[in-house]
């Protein structure tokens, strides 16, 4: 059996009206709450005494982007509302060793406290530290799990659907749904209970924006698993940021262009030719299922601006499950109608009970008798057929 995919028709105008329209919106997009992530500390000497005016750099390695900050006078320092990521710390002050820390890992959601110790020395030396594995997140008591792209992509994942990754973190299951989901929502939508919440108590964002359904409570669709990068399920003393929903939190974020040009191409393929039957089965699964697509990220302007675009189809074609219909059965054909109907027939002209239920064959439409032949033809005295048709 073979089966023809058609790719959607690529607009090239289209897409370059969308690069017009992310050059003018993403230079202002610091000005805007991505709410992904925060790094904070304090910078004191050998001693434990706070250094006012360090100034502090925080570098992502995969963009370049610089974020720069002074210590107040406290000693303290704090850079809100991150893109998640690896990051590389510096800081400088005067009369101390210039300190760096490189491989600091930034998850969604993540709150973390890096506290620096600074070495009396001149600026032209340096004291570095290699970070190894997640930083430990102090500053806030709230119990999160992250699911990153590798999960999401090597786990077994039947229609590609996010939100059917949220069990992996301990304390999610499937809620109820009753109205909340189904005809009323989304085909993605789900009903998730979190650490015992409810299911319409769940918080879902998307790169820091509500992703709430307002009717239902539940969630709005989100990106395929490709255009993600990682999503948290927290739960337990959230933030007061995490007000609306008390049940738990949902935080996704998108995958985001680099100065390095990456992407990918995939097809999952789902259907009778690879796939066994079903044991007790009698004849071969019609499902046909073909999942294709890809991404494509990198730099507009280095360290400055980027891009990334995912596209992702979904052609399905199977049979649905069997339903029942009546057609004119041999019996009937001949004008006897006494299995199918035991109530009396009348004649619709004279009004005359028709004995036996039996009608006139001659009677019949010639037109519909044209038709017949197109009908399933079945043994059944009543004229009962099943059929699957096509979806």
């Amino acid at each position: 059996m073979t089966q023809e995919i058609r790719r959607a028709p690529f607009c090239w105008q289209a897409l370059l009206w969308l690069a017009v329209a992310v050059g003018l919106i993403l230079p202002h997009a610091s000005a805007q709450l991505a709410g992904t992530g925060t790094i904070q500390g304090t910078v004191s000497d050998q001693s434990g005494a706070v250094i006012p005016n360090a100034q502090v750099t925080l570098t992502d390695q995969s963009t370049g982007v610089k974020h720069q900050t002074d210590t107040s006078g406290g000693g303290v320092f704090s850079f809100p509302n991150l893109v998640v990521g690896t990051y590389n710390l510096s800081v400088n002050a005067s009369g101390f060793k210039m300190y760096t820390r490189s491989g600091i890992v930034l998850e969604v959601g993540s709150n973390i406290g890096i506290n620096v110790s600074m070495t009396v020395g001149s600026a032209s030396q340096e004291v570095r530290v290699q970070a190894n594995g997640l930083a430990l997140q102090t500053q806030d008591t709230s119990f999160k799990q992250t699911i990153d792209q590798r999960e999401m992509n090597e786990l077994p994942l039947n229609g590609r659907q996010m939100t059917d990754l949220i069990q992996l973190a301990g304390g999610a299951t499937y809620a109820p749904g009753n109205d909340m989901t189904g005809s009323k929502n989304f085909f993605s939508s789900k009903s998730i209970s979190i650490a015992g919440g409810q299911g319409n108590q769940t918080d879902y964002r998307l790169d820091g924006a509500d992703n709430n359904d307002y009717m239902t409570n539940v969630n709005l669709p989100f990106p395929f698993p490709d255009a993600v990068n990682q999503f948290s399920v927290e739960s337990t003393a959230m933030g007061a940021q995490s007000g609306l929903h008390p049940g738990g939190e949902v935080n996704v974020v998108t995958n985001s262009g680099t100065n390095q040009f990456h992407g990918d191409a995939f097809e999952f393929i789902r259907n009778n030719l690879v796939n066994a039957t079903n044991f007790f089965s009698t004849k071969k699964d019609q499902l046909h299922q073909n999942q294709f697509g890809g991404t494509l990220g990198g730099p507009i302007r280095r360290d400055k601006l980027f891009f990334f675009a995912g596209y992702q189809r979904t052609i399905v074609h199977q049979v649905v499950s069997a339903s029942t219909a009546f057609v004119p059965s041999n019996a009937n054909l001949s004008g006897d109608f006494s299995a199918t109907d035991s109530t009396p027939l009348y004649n619709p002209i004279t009004g005359a009970v028709l004995v036996g239920n039996h009608i006139d064959p001659s009677t019949f439409s010639p037109v519909s008798l044209a038709l017949e032949k197109f009908l399933p033809k079945t043994t059944d005295p009543a004229g009962k057929v099943f059929y699957a048709p096509p979806g």
